[in-house]
């Protein structure tokens, strides 16, 4: 028996069962009421405290005369959804029955043949569930519509009031929507291939108008509209000529100026479109939703959501030196339940359900699959698993080397930003000045796989090329991460380590009441209680002490890491800035990229420092300003076990035996450095070098564990104050030191047989140092980075004897 024979076999039990089926709900299909034609359900999200947010009505449709609408968009949409519309009386057996065998024949689902009375009576009465019962009771409506209406009065009905996507409802606001113009505009007297090319895009879009959208999926909508040309031809309305002309015309990739303007009746726009992606995951689609009729809780908080949109409409915070603006993102949830409090998609909302950078990866601009974390990424593949394993804590000395780990074309060499290597420094001071170097010795340590396998159990995603190379230690997986993405895996340090999937839908009822969708985000256990408050600390260090210092909030507690990704064409300019951080109350992630049209973040020599991850980290501590200030949030300390905290020491509880009384600073003859000097403190501790730039903000310069250090980074005619701070085996500052100022000479005297240009490298000549950065704390992470997966070595080998110390600059 052949598989057609089957298959034929098969279609007459299941249309003998429609038969019997039909007989059956004729007795509990409501009676046709022609009221409903014209609904007015509306779809109702609610924020986590259960009030209304969000209001959807899909009854905002214009309508237009049948006779007004082109016939080029009216043989389309009849070529494509139901070619023998004139000929069937609301249900077309041949038509199912062509379908149903196609859906048979190629093992696909039995679906499909549905008339445009058919859609329009599930548009109207019925939902998009694809059950027996629910087939069964659209023929009888459609059989029904027939019975009230004309074929033409049904044309123009659907044609009226079908979903197009975004907010079209119908033909006039579809057209509206994507070409800026009345549908009775788009008749072919002035532009008669353009013209088609817009009503078959138009009419191609009802079957999955999401999927099909131009400004979203472009080339989706451009091979969808040539299918729709194409049925045009085969079915006798148009030419081969005028098809394969209108084929060679463009789709639209952004809305046009004189469309649609956004619906100012929904405050939290990319809220909404987040909302509407989890939705499909969730199993139910977004056009669905958008017909009307349900009630979506979610766990938006208005307060959080309009706090992030003021800050991020103080463009101020954001603008680059040239007076362009960087693509930005921001996403804040709640550690303690997984919840998304509040997300930006982008600096400006352009359109429905357009790329959101706050939740979708987009790696286009460096050549891979999503924004690169940078070193953001270093507490969850490095020092988080380090230190699950119990063999490395805050104190753990780690090798800051140039080492060239594997060999031949797999050789990977990390550089710090500054070649500058001190040989050994503590785990603390590694992860404050975010060095590369024992980064990646650390994660060779304790193996790509426990690095890796940790982070995978924080929501990263890692593919198996991911284990082949070290560069993952600074952030060079292969599909990179979202804001939302590096949320949710700092998280964990904030909520005991224990992960909980972020989330905006808590539940999705219908219009009866019945709860569709409930999803139980419970905690998973990921890494140990110590571990989660262990990196809290070093992370508060971070934001007190390192590179974070532009995310602090006076009097809160705040912990996060800084990132980067430089853009190896370039050097010193990046593509990718970040901050991941939390309070208490909630996690935040930003993420900066380059502006529109660009392949990197375009900064000036003197500014790359200032606007570096420092610049990501300022806008993480205006939005949580922000929202610490209206959720009247009182200041409190970072749990930690037994559910106490650990002050820091006030300096003034030193004993006075153990202060540091006697820094004193000298120029050298050459003016080319100054030596630092003061007496060790005994027992457990290390120092923090500051110094102040010609009377600038006090940076952190430097990290030892001896009684000296020397800055070679000073310039001709500079003024420089320095700050030694002790810092004890928990990382607390105990006292700081008297302060010392010095000037540099205006003329540089070199030593003997040396130019500027010599860098003590056999004599090969490289570029003059830098000049200073006020902001230290920016760009010195970049350095052994890659770009869509590959490590690059951005500084050149600089061999010779380990550096007593570490700098950041």
């Amino acid at each position: 028996m052949g598989k057609r024979f089957k298959a034929y076999i098969l279609l007459f039990v299941i249309l003998a069962g429609f038969v019997f089926a039909a007989v059956g709900c004729t007795l509990t299909v409501p009676a046709f009421d022609a009221s409903k034609l014209d609904p007015a359900q509306e779809t109702i999200i609610y924020d986590r405290y259960g009030q209304p947010a969000i209001t959807l009505r899909p009854s905002k449709s214009i309508p237009v005369p049948l006779q007004d609408i082109p016939i080029n968009l009216r043989n389309a949409v009849i070529a494509t959804e139901d070619s023998r519309f004139y000929e069937h009386p609301g249900i077309d057996l041949r038509g199912m029955a062509r379908a149903l065998v196609r859906d048979i024949l190629s093992g696909g689902k039995v679906e499909g043949g549905s008339t445009i009375t058919q859609q329009l009576a599930r548009w109207v009465f019925l939902n998009d569930q694809k059950t027996f019962s629910r087939k069964i009771e659209e023929i009888i409506l459609a059989a029904q519509l027939e019975r009230h209406y004309t074929k033409d009065e049904i044309l123009e009905m659907y044609l009226n009031k079908i979903y197009f996507g975004g907010q079209a409802y119908g033909v006039e606001m579809a057209a509206r929507q994507y070409f800026g113009v009345s549908v009775k505009d788009l008749n072919g007297q002035k532009d008669p291939i353009g013209d088609l090319a817009k009503c078959a895009l138009i009419a191609g879009l009802p079957q999955a108008p999401s999927y099909y959208n131009p400004f979203v999926h472009p080339q989706a909508a451009k091979e969808r509209r040539d299918i729709v040309l194409e049925n045009m031809y085969k079915n006798g309305y148009i030419t081969k000529e005028q098809m394969d002309a209108a084929k060679q015309q463009p789709v639209p990739t952004s809305p046009p100026k004189t469309g649609l303007p956004v619906d100012d009746s929904n405050k939290y726009p990319w809220f909404l479109d987040y909302v509407l992606e989890e939705a499909e995951n969730l199993g139910i689609s977004a056009d669905e939703i958008m017909r009307g009729g349900y009630r979506i809780y979610t766990t938006l908080d208005p307060q959080v959501q309009e706090s992030m949109q003021q800050t991020y409409e103080k463009t101020s915070l954001f603008q680059l030196p040239n007076g362009q603006l960087p693509r930005s993102a921001a996403v804040v949830l709640d550690p303690k339940t997984g919840g998304i409090a509040g997300i930006i998609g982008g600096m400006q909302y352009k359109t429905f359900r357009g790329f959101n950078y706050a939740t979708m990866n987009n790696f286009t601009m460096t050549g891979g699959n999503g924004q690169s974390p940078g070193s953001t990424i270093k507490p969850l593949v490095d020092y988080g698993p380090a230190i699950e394993t119990g063999r490395y804590g805050p104190n753990s000395l780690l090798k800051d080397q140039l080492i060239t780990y594997g060999s031949g074309a797999g050789a990977y060499t990390p550089h710090n930003w500054d070649g500058r290597y001190r040989g050994t420094m503590t785990l603390r001071a590694a992860l404050e000045l975010s060095e590369n170097a024992p980064a990646v010795w650390l994660l060779d340590q304790i193996g790509i796989k426990t690095g890796l396998d940790f982070a995978k159990k924080l929501g990263l995603p890692v593919t198996p090329d991911d284990y082949n190379h070290l560069a993952v230690a600074l952030g060079a997986t292969s599909k990179g991460a979202s804001p939302l993405i590096m949320a949710q895996a700092y998280a964990a340090f904030d909520n005991a380590g224990q992960f909980i999937k972020a989330h905006a839908i808590t539940k999705i009822v219908d219009g009866n009441g019945r709860v569709l969708v409930q999803p139980d985000y419970a905690p998973t256990q990921v890494m140990q209680p110590r571990t989660a408050a262990t990196m809290t600390d070093l992370l508060k260090s971070v934001v007190d002490h390192g590179l974070g210092a532009a995310a602090r909030i006076p009097g809160y507690a705040v912990a996060g890491k800084t990132g980067t990704q430089e853009y190896a064409p370039i050097k010193g300019q990046n593509t990718d800035l970040w901050f991941v951080g939390y309070t208490p109350d909630y996690v935040g992630a930003v993420w900066m990229g380059p502006p529109d049209g660009m392949n990197y973040i375009p900064l000036s020599p003197g500014q790359q420092g200032e606007y570096g991850s420092g610049k990501a980290a300022a806008v993480f501590q205006s939005m949580m300003t922000r929202i610490i200030q209206t959720e009247h949030l009182p200041p409190k300390p970072f749990p930690v076990l037994g559910g106490t905290s650990t002050p820091t020491p006030p300096p003034d509880q030193t004993p006075p035996s153990q202060a540091i009384t006697d820094l004193a600073a000298t120029v050298s003859s050459d003016g080319s450095k100054v030596d630092l000097r003061w007496t060790p403190i005994q027992g457990d501790v290390s120092y923090r070098v500051y110094r102040t730039e010609n009377g600038g903000t006090q940076a952190l310069v430097a990290s030892v564990t001896g009684g000296s250090w020397t800055d070679d980074q000073v310039t001709p005619g500079g003024q420089y104050e320095y700050v030694v701070a002790a810092v004890d085996g928990s990382g607390n500052e105990v006292n700081r030191s008297n302060a010392v100022t010095v000037s540099i000479p205006e003329t540089v005297q070199q030593p003997p047989g040396r130019s500027q240009t010599d860098t003590g490298n056999g004599g090969k000549p490289q570029k003059p140092p830098k000049e200073d950065k006020k902001n230290h704390g920016s760009t010195g992470e970049n350095g052994g980075g890659a770009s869509g997966g590959q490590p690059t070595n951005p500084i050149e080998n600089q061999p010779g004897t380990p550096q007593t110390s570490t700098v950041f600059q």
